[in-house]
This record gives C-alpha cells, structure tokens and sequence, in this order.
C-alpha cells in the first residue's frame, strides 16, 4: 500500500512540475525597440517576442507616434536569438501591466532617442516610452528593465 502511495505522489509531482507559469502564458506578447527621429534611415529597430518566436519589423523606418505604429512582422528570427531574449517576458515588472499608457523622461527630445515597449496580456495593452538617459520618476524597476532592453536590442540584428 505504502508502494503505491509512494508512485502516485511521485506521478502527482512530476505531473505538477511541468505546468507553465500562468504569468508566462498570460502575457501574449512584447514589443520592444529603439527609434530615433533625426536620422537617414532605418531609425526604428523593433521586434516581437512571444511563447514561441522572436519576429522583427523592418517595415517602419521611422517611430512616428505609439497610437499610430502597428507591427507587422516580416522576418522570424533564430531559435538562439529568441533563447537570448526570450527571459525579458519572465523579467518584467509585475506592476509594469497595471499601467496603459506612460512616458519617462523625454525620450528623443534631444537626439538620444527613445525605447517602445508595448505588452499585450490577455489582450490588454500596455505601453511605454523610455528615455534612454533615464527620468527622475522612472522606478527602479523599470529602469532596471530598460537596461534589460538596451541589452537584448543591442544582441539583435
């Protein structure tokens, strides 16, 4: 008896272990690049990550506005380009998605451009503008994430 009570909770364990992390599944994508208005082209560099792949838009040379910008893939990165990227889903903030739209600092106000992220999760969407030199009320977090950001775009072709 002792035998298979034993088998059963090691069944249940191994069973259990292997769920996903709802977090995980319930963000369905991020968006996430660089843009710089004052240059000759080729000014927006933004990708995709989700459960599975890692798309880039080559489309937009130019970020005009976030109310404006749709992404429309049209290149698949590698599966080693999305395994370098892939941990930005499980690293961000949690309260990152209880905001809709938010910008910090005045991101390409002077040339330095700026950072797009936008999250979809559960089919609410999320949005944010980052300077890249940082702004006084941007949370720790967040910046902390940014640079995470930085990080991956500058890892990407």
């Amino acid at each position: 008896m002792n035998r298979i009570a034993a088998i059963i909770l090691i069944t249940v364990l191994a069973l259990s272990s292997c769920q996903k992390d709802p977090r995980v599944t319930a963000i369905n994508e991020i968006v996430f690049g660089t843009y710089y208005n004052n240059c000759g082209g080729n000014c927006f560099h933004i990708y995709r990550i989700d459960n599975s792949k890692l798309q880039k838009d080559t489309s937009i040379q130019f970020f005009g506005s976030y109310r404006d910008f749709v992404f429309s893939p049209d290149q698949t990165l590698t599966s080693a380009q999305y395994n370098s990227v892939v941990h930005l889903i499980d690293d961000l903030p949690d309260d990152m998605l209880n905001v809709v739209t938010k910008t910090y600092g005045c991101p390409d106000c002077f040339d330095q451009g700026g950072i797009y992220l936008s999250i979809t999760r559960n089919g609410a969407n999320t949005r944010y503008l980052f300077d890249p030199t940082g702004a006084p009320d941007e949370p720790a977090t967040y910046k902390a994430y940014r640079e995470k950001l930085v990080a991956a775009i500058a890892q990407l072709p």
